[in-house]
């Protein structure tokens, strides 16, 4: 029986509503589904793109995690739906 591989990913955070709750709220849910390695520190940013919003909160996570890109990428959008964000057509 062969070891899952262990991928180590950059994740890119970013919010703007609630911003300081839902980045810290974020790395926690990360942290309870896979490995935290690292967290950058957090960057303020202005809006691109429609600029008329508040300015943006960053930062980014590096983790481990041995689920692939598809499945990782369920796990990110099912924390950002617990974490209230809802998609539009208008990606800004």
């Amino acid at each position: 029986m062969s070891k899952a591989r262990t991928n180590r990913v950059f994740v890119a955070l970013g919010s703007n509503i609630r911003p300081a709750f839902n980045l810290r709220q974020a790395v926690r849910r990360l942290a309870s589904r896979c490995t935290v390695r690292a967290v950058s520190p957090v960057y303020e940013t202005a809006p691109v793109g429609k600029a008329d919003q508040p300015n943006f909160l960053n930062a980014a996570v590096l983790i481990e995690t041995e689920r692939d890109a598809a499945a990782l990428k369920e796990v990110l959008q099912a924390i950002e739906s617990e974490l209230g964000r809802v998609r539009t057509a208008d990606k800004n």
